[in-house]
């Protein structure tokens, strides 16, 4: 179970996530991303999977790697039948289930590891 603490922090980086997309353009469009991209789609908001798949194209030629954080990847069973999932599930180098604070404290030990490598 986290410590309250971490819940408050975790509680409060979802709240400002839907700000995140904002700063990045900002940043992007100024060159100081850093090497770093974070995205949200919501379900059915990708638009043409054509032009998602373009998009997708044009980050993996900009990014080491392209790492999809799906909440639904908890379920059993789960597949990428939307079509515009299925062009990101081409795309992604790995997947992760990202769907509590419990992995989302897991996901920033392993960042906190590869930054000290």
């Amino acid at each position: 179970m986290p410590t309250p603490a971490v819940a408050s922090a975790a509680a409060s980086a979802i709240r400002r996530r839907a700000r995140l997309g904002d700063r990045w353009q900002r940043c992007a469009s100024a060159g100081w991303s850093g090497g770093a991209r974070a995205d949200r789609q919501r379900p059915g908001s990708a638009g043409e999977p054509a032009d998602l798949a373009r998009e997708l194209q044009w980050l993996k030629r900009h990014s080491r790697r392209i790492l999809w954080l799906n909440p639904l990847l908890r379920f059993d069973g789960y597949a990428p039948s939307a079509r515009g999932a299925a062009e990101l599930f081409k795309a992604a180098d790995g997947m992760l289930a990202v769907h509590n604070v419990q992995r989302l404290q897991e996901l920033a030990g392993g960042i906190a590891k590869l930054m000290n490598s």
